[in-house]
């Protein structure tokens, strides 16, 4: 799954650009991390996060500490 995640977010980013892909990453990566354990208080970080490459840097964190 973190390697599915990580690499769809990096394909919005490419495809939408930098203002627009993390934006629309902030909805699929809630999708995504539904189905996991509480994760509320990574999620509502990820939101406000507006650099593709810190969101990278942030999911690749969240799964290693899953």
């Amino acid at each position: 799954m973190r390697q599915l995640v990580i690499n769809h977010v990096h394909a919005l980013h490419q495809f939408y650009g930098d203002y627009l892909g993390v934006r629309i990453a902030r909805k699929h990566v809630g999708w995504y991390l539904q189905t996991l354990a509480d994760n509320t208080q990574f999620r509502s970080l990820f939101n406000r996060i507006d650099n593709t490459q810190e969101q990278l840097d942030k999911l690749e964190e969240f799964f290693v500490c899953q």
